[in-house]
């Protein structure tokens, strides 16, 4: 899941593994099924960004998912998460599926 509290935060990240340029849109949604927010990324060929919940616009939240869709026709992407320790900034990474 996606957390945003004192104990710890996620980060969404995406890796476009493609010559084309992609635009994805990226939703959060809580625990309970409701959106939080929703961005759209524009990465060019064979970059990659990342950012954190709170820099696309989530509050606290313990719990939640993200739905990334491509909007661009063409290219291909992976999805990530990493979730950080506040305390200890370890951080585990987890593979979108």
């Amino acid at each position: 899941g996606l957390f945003k509290n004192s104990g710890q935060r996620t980060n969404v990240g995406l890796l476009n593994t493609s010559g084309q340029t992609l635009v994805v849109n990226v939703e959060i949604w809580d625990d309970t099924g409701t959106k939080i927010t929703a961005v759209t990324w524009t990465l060019p060929p064979y970059s990659q960004r990342q950012s954190s919940l709170g820099s696309i616009g989530a509050g606290s939240m313990s719990g939640g998912t993200v739905i990334i869709t491509r909007q661009s026709t063409g290219g291909s992407f992976r999805a990530y998460t990493s979730t950080v320790d506040q305390k200890s900034g370890d951080a585990v990474y987890n593979p979108g599926q």
